[in-house]
């Protein structure tokens, strides 16, 4: 990170001198540079929290499968016929826009190999329907 400062310190002494300028001391310059540096650190963290705050408590259906006691096969066919997620075209279960919009699920990872999670409002609405129609519900 230093010799990159001070590769950008040079260039705008350079640029500065080139349009009869006074150049800045060296030791400002990289103070500047430092702090700008420090300010898109802190920027790029902000944004890897927050992409990472939306995914928080959310869970794999496998595992909210284990968690309800329900077979994996029966909820992602529960899930199915309720409109939370659906099937793609690569065989990747993928949330519901509807699913999305009322906060029950999330899709996760890259585009090519996207994938549905369940987030703490959705598994508490699938245990509340669960517990309000359980011979609908998945069986385990």
């Amino acid at each position: 990170m230093t010799t990159r400062l001070e590769a950008r310190a040079k260039y705008w002494a350079k640029l500065v001198e080139r349009a009869g300028g006074k150049a800045l001391p060296n030791e400002r310059v990289r103070a500047i540079l430092e702090k700008a540096e420090q300010r898109r650190a802190a920027a790029r963290e902000d944004r890897i929290l927050t992409a990472k705050a939306a995914f928080a408590g959310c869970q794999s259906i496998t595992a909210a499968a284990k968690t309800l006691g329900a077979s994996r096969t029966a909820l992602f066919e529960w899930l199915e016929c309720h409109g939370w997620i659906v099937r793609a075209d690569n065989g990747n279960w993928h949330p519901t826009d509807w699913a999305i919009a009322q906060g029950f699920a999330v899709s996760r990872g890259p585009a090519s190999i996207r994938y549905a999670q369940l987030t703490p409002a959705g598994r508490l609405e699938l245990v509340r329907r669960l517990d309000k129609t359980a011979s609908d519900g998945p069986a385990g």
